[in-house]
């Protein structure tokens, strides 16, 4: 039922689909909050182009967000080596 009403209105929420795009670039702590916040308020899935889009956001997201851990865990490892020597 809601699947059907969403495919006949027309693809919504583009501008909060680019404010949660930014937010990934500058704040990906926060970037998942917003995709599932967006997913469910705005309907994500219901415009095929738009689901597209934001897969790749949630796929970029994830990505700098694994970098981010990579690079604690190289710090906390460089300082673990350094208190040892």
């Amino acid at each position: 039922m809601l699947l059907s009403r969403s495919l006949l209105r027309p693809c919504e929420g583009t501008v909060t689909f680019y404010i949660v795009s930014l937010f990934c670039a500058f704040a990906p702590e926060y970037c998942l909050v917003l995709i599932v916040y967006y997913y469910y308020f705005n309907d994500a899935c219901a415009c095929t182009e738009t689901w597209r889009l934001f897969l790749e956001i949630l796929n970029n997201c994830l990505i700098i967000i694994i970098i981010i851990i990579i690079i604690i865990i190289i710090i906390i490892i460089i300082i673990i080596i350094i208190i040892i020597i």
